[in-house]
């Protein structure tokens, strides 16, 4: 859990006749990331010449992904089997549904046209629905004339200009919006040069109508009727689309599954080397799989397959992360940030354990704890479908929706969920519910009482996670022969612990019993230290010893936020309570839901404050001692089969 599945290249050579089979059990194994074979015409190992049929696959799988995108989709649960690639073909060419559908679909869209039509028509009618005349007398030649929306502010101005460019023109008010007013304009055509530049002034926009059905309530009238009898036929055409539907959707779904199938498969080809007799391919296996593999493709090759490890630059490897379910969420943040290498640390591990920390710590209440519990619950049956998230603002719900999927939605409920619980756990400690204390016990730590002490508590916590991360870093160094890089980091810890040491013995002479000789001593670490810093990393670790510092005291911002929260909890409690009692009842009421308000408050920026600052310590100060990251994610030959056998 704490590195990534190891991987191991493979090259596997078989026999041009094995080719199928080799293909069909690495597409069930799920466990080979296929690479593209250098090819060596010297060792007669060419290009791969295309299969005949993969045109025909390519332009059948166009098709019935068109048909799947145009069919109203269906409840359906079977599988369908076939006989190989051929039998996919035939049953694709029996499969004579692609005139009716486009048939269907074409008079749909066509209808929809002629309704977005009418409805645009039928809101400019309203808006001119005083004019009792027929429209059509709006088209005479002679005149440029009809119903111009022009901003509602610059109306007047208009009417003046215009009236003044075409002396005979007319110019009258019918309806005004919020944003326009409607103008019924008739100018002489002659004036027609001297009026364009008033309309394009003042960017007065012909309204379109139905100027050939008579007045504006004729004109309604048809239209509705119209809209109404387009309706019936488009559920007409709807009707046909989900009988359709109902009789082969199921298997236009098997059978677009089986091409995509084969699709991979062409395209796994174009990735392999062939000779006259055999087929040379390579890609990345999981070290896990290896031998369920091997033993597969012996199977399907009846043992006329040669199955080799060859060397693969490590930092080539793909990343497959394993983490169990608890661990798995918090694999959002790890990939928000990037993917691990192969052969790094992964670090969802720690981030499952640290994060809820300082999360929990940030919040230090019982009540909001629970509260973010049950908002991370609601979050999280959304992602798995249990509930609606109609219960949540429209305005909200569409800016979520584009922010996160509901699948993302259920795993960051999961880590509410976590930051919640821990949130308790710190609330008991602290005695705080909604800012107030209960009366049955004392806190083990008072947040404000007890200020010097959080913090020496919230430093050491940020040392502790530091450490951690050199401690990773030292790990690799080691591990991917970068020994000098691994002292630097041996340097750097033991520079800061030095650094810790000395500081709590100068700021606490009670510490060691001796404090001038531990003063010595750290001096005398900090300097050996510091060498070994510079021998490994050259002078310029000076100026990162401010860094360091920093990235220490970095992580006082979790007390910042704690405090924070728990005095402005406490500030409207108390302000209630002195309230009850000897202030007008409207007094209290007003106050009460004040206090309600900025609970609310407190409880969104519990979400969001300590989201983003548990996330940026870990990114920042833990991440930049040992993380690299930009690796590649695993993608194995595979398709997940729900509709064929």
């Amino acid at each position: 859990m704490l590195t990534p599945v190891p991987m191991e290249r493979v090259r596997v050579i078989a026999l041009r006749e094995d080719l199928s089979g080799i293909l069909s059990s690495l597409h069930e194994a799920k466990a080979m990331q296929l690479e593209q074979v250098e090819r060596s015409p010297a060792d007669g190992f060419g290009e791969p010449a295309p299969p005949e049929l993969q045109r025909k696959v390519a332009d059948e799988s166009f098709r019935f992904e068109g048909l799947v995108a145009a069919l109203p989709p269906v409840p359906f649960d079977g599988q369908v089997q076939f006989d190989g690639i051929e039998d996919v073909l035939k049953k694709a060419d029996e499969l004579k549904i692609d005139d009716d559908v486009r048939k269907l679909k074409t008079e749909i869209e066509g209808i929809d046209v002629r309704l977005a039509r009418n409805k645009a028509y039928l809101q400019s009618l309203e808006r001119v629905a005083s004019f009792g005349t027929d429209l059509s007398v709006l088209t005479a030649s002679a005149l440029i004339s009809g119903f111009y929306a022009v901003p509602r502010d610059s109306f007047d101005a208009f009417r003046a200009e215009l009236t003044t460019a075409a002396k005979d023109g007319i110019v009258e008010s019918y309806s005004v919006s919020d944003g326009d007013a409607m103008a019924l304009v008739a100018v002489p055509r002659r004036a027609e040069e001297q009026v364009k530049p008033v309309f394009e002034k003042y960017k007065a926009l012909r309204v379109d109508l139905p100027y050939d059905l008579g007045s504006p309530e004729q004109a309604r009238k048809k239209l509705e009727e119209e809209s109404a009898a387009l309706g019936e036929s488009r559920s007409k055409a709807e009707a046909g689309l989900k009988e359709i539907s109902k009789k082969r959707y199921g298997d236009v779904l098997a059978i677009r599954e089986a091409l995509s199938i084969e699709t991979q498969k062409h395209e796994a080809i174009g990735k392999l080397a062939q000779s006259d007799r055999t087929v040379l391919l390579e890609g990345w296996v999981p070290k896990p799989l290896l031998g369920p593999l091997e033993e597969s493709l012996r199977t399907s090759a009846s043992g006329r397959v040669v199955f080799l490890k060859v060397r693969g630059r490590e930092e080539d490897a793909p990343t497959l992360m394993e983490n169990s379910g608890r661990v798995r969420p918090f694999e959002f943040l790890v990939r928000f940030f990037s993917l691990p290498k192969s052969g790094e640390i992964d670090p969802t591990l720690t981030f499952s354990i640290v994060f809820p920390i300082f999360f929990g710590l940030m919040v230090g209440d019982v009540g909001y704890g629970a509260v973010i519990f049950l908002t991370g619950l609601y979050f999280m049956r959304i992602g798995t479908g249990k509930s609606s998230a109609k219960a949540i603002p429209k305005a909200i719900r569409s800016f979520g929706r584009g922010m996160m999927g509901k699948g993302t939605l259920g795993t960051v409920g999961k880590i509410l969920m976590t930051g919640g619980v821990s949130a308790m756990l710190f609330g008991v400690l602290f005695n705080e519910y909604f800012g107030a204390a209960l009366p049955w016990y004392g806190a083990f730590l008072n947040v404000v009482v007890q200020l010097p002490l959080l913090m020496v508590i919230t430093i050491f916590i940020g040392i502790g996670h530091i450490t951690l991360g050199y401690l990773f870093g030292i790990y690799l160094g080691f591990k991917t022969g970068r020994r000098k890089h691994a002292i630097g980091k041996i340097g750097w810890l033991g520079f800061m612990w030095s650094g810790t040491v000395g500081f709590a013995d100068f700021f606490d002479r009670s510490l060691f019993p001796s404090p001038l000789t531990a003063a010595y001593v750290c001096i005398a670490s900090l300097v050996a230290f510091g060498v070994v810093v510079g021998v490994s990393e050259g002078p310029r670790f000076v100026m990162e010893i401010p860094t360091l510092g920093s990235h220490v005291m970095s992580y006082a911002r979790i007390l910042g936020v704690l405090l924070a929260s728990v005095l402005l909890a406490s500030i409207v409690d108390t302000s209630l309570a002195s309230s009850v009692g000897r202030a007008p009842i409207t007094a209290v009421v007003l106050v009460a839901a004040i206090t309600l308000m900025v609970h609310l408050l407190n409880i969104v920026l519990g979400i969001f404050e300590p989201s983003i600052q548990g996330v940026r310590l870990h990114y920042v100060e833990f991440y930049t001692k040992f993380f690299e990251g930009n690796g590649k994610q695993f993608a194995p030959f595979a398709v997940r089969k729900r509709y064929t056998k």
